[in-house]
C-alpha cells in the first residue's frame, strides 16, 4: 500500500480529485480531507462529506476520511501537532508535514489517499494534475513499527461428564387362568309306594343326617424373587488422539531499497538526454526493473536470462513502449542487483 498527499487550492479541486479517483477504481472511503473552517464549508456536496474538527491547539477545521481516526491526543506524544504527528505516522518527514500543516493554516486544502501499489501511478498522476503540489511519504525510520508475530497454542485439558442410568421399580397387574377340578356330592331323596308287614320298632323316634361334602377353590398367593437387575460401576481408561487447526500470523520482511532520488538523478543526467519522455513516465520503468531483481525465481539471475521476461510483464499493460523505457528497466535491475 502507499500514501500519497496533495495541496489544493481549493476544495473544488479537491473534489474534482476524489471523482477521477474514484474513476480509476480508488473508493473516495480512502480518500481524507482536511481543510480550513468557513462559510459554506460544511454539509454534504458531491464526493465531500466534511464534518467539523475541532483541535486541542484551538483550530477549528473541516475534515473526512481515514485520516481523523488518528488525530488522537496519543498520536501527537507530545508535539502538540495532531495533523502534523498524523502525517509522520505516514511516513512523511517531521519537517515537511510541519509544512503541510501550515499551509493548511493559510487556507490550502491538504488531501491524502491510500492506495495499492498496482494503482499508486495512476493516482499519483491524477493528483498531479490537480493539486499545486503533491508528494510521496518517504520512510526515515524516525518511528519503529511492531508487527506482532501470533500463534495459537493447543491445551488439552478435562472436565468431568455425568452419564448413567437411572433403575427405578412400579408394580402392575396382569389376569391369570388356571383350571381346577372340584368334587361335589349331591343328595337326592326319593320316596317309594310298597305295602309290606312293619316290624315291630317301625313307631321308634330316630333322627339321622345324611351329609354332602363338595370342594371349593381355594385361593392364595406367594411372591418370588425370578429375576435379578444388579447396577455396578467400573473404571476404564482410553487414549484419544485430539485433531485441531492452530492459527499462526506470519510477518515478512523484505528490503525496500527504490531510491527514488537516485533514479531520477539517473534519468536527468543520462537516460531523459536520450529518451523523449518526462521521469513520471519513466518512473514505472525504474519500478519494474527493481521489483525483477527482489524476484526469488531471478535470484543470481543476469539481465540477459531475464530480459524475455521483463519484456512480456511490461508489454502485458504498456504495448508497444519496451523499446523506450528498456534502458531504464536494465538500469534498475543491475543497480537492485548490486
Amino acid at each position: 500500500m502507499r500514501t500519497l498527499i496533495g495541496l489544493f487550492d481549493d476544495l473544488n479541486e479537491a473534489r474534482a480529485t476524489i471523482d477521477d479517483l474514484a474513476n480509476a477504481g480508488i473508493a473516495p472511503a480512502a480518500v481524507s480531507v482536511i481543510a480550513p473552517r468557513g462559510d459554506g464549508l460544511l454539509g454534504n456536496e458531491g464526493s465531500l462529506h466534511l464534518e467539523p474538527l475541532d483541535l486541542p491547539t484551538g483550530e477549528h477545521l473541516v475534515a473526512q476520511g481515514p485520516l481523523i481516526a488518528m488525530l488522537t491526543p496519543s498520536t501527537a506524544a507530545g508535539s502538540g501537532d495532531l495533523i502534523a504527528a498524523s502525517l509522520v505516522r505516514m511516513g512523511l518527514p517531521e519537517d515537511e508535514a510541519i509544512r503541510y500543516v501550515d499551509a493548511v493554516r493559510h487556507g490550502m486544502t491538504l488531501e491524502t489517499v491510500v492506495v495499492e501499489d498496482s494503482k499508486a501511478q495512476a493516482a499519483f498522476e491524477i493528483m498531479q494534475s490537480h493539486s499545486i503540489e503533491e508528494k510521496r511519504p518517504q520512510d526515515t525510520g524516525d518511528e519503529d513499527m511492531m508487527f506482532p508475530v501470533t500463534e495459537e497454542e493447543l491445551h488439552v485439558g478435562k472436565r468431568e461428564v455425568s452419564a448413567g442410568v437411572r433403575v427405578s421399580t412400579q408394580v402392575s397387574t396382569s389376569p391369570v387362568e388356571e383350571d381346577v377340578t372340584l368334587r361335589r356330592e349331591n343328595i337326592d331323596v326319593q320316596r317309594h309306594v310298597t305295602d309290606r308287614p312293619a316290624t315291630e320298632d317301625a313307631f321308634r323316634e330316630q333322627t339321622i343326617e345324611v351329609k354332602a361334602i363338595s370342594e371349593e377353590a381355594v385361593i392364595s398367593k406367594d411372591a418370588r424373587v425370578v429375576e435379578e437387575v444388579v447396577v455396578k460401576k467400573d473404571v476404564s481408561h482410553e487414549n484419544k488422539k485430539i485433531r485441531e487447526n492452530l492459527r499462526k500470523t506470519d510477518v515478512r520482511v523484505e528490503p525496500m531499497s527504490f531510491d527514488e532520488n537516485a533514479y531520477r538523478e539517473h534519468f536527468n543526467e543520462s537516460y531523459g538526454q536520450i529518451q523523449d519522455a518526462r521521469y513520471e513516465e519513466a518512473l514505472p520503468a525504474y519500478r519494474h526493473g527493481h521489483s525483477l531483481s527482489t524476484d526469488e525465481q531471478a535470484a543470481g539471475s543476469q539481465w540477459n536470462e531475464v530480459e524475455p521476461k521483463a519484456r512480456a510483464t511490461w508489454e502485458a499493460k504498456r504495448p508497444g513502449t519496451w523499446e523506450k523505457f528498456k534502458g531504464a528497466i536494465r538500469h534498475a535491475f543491475e543497480r537492485a542487483k548490486a
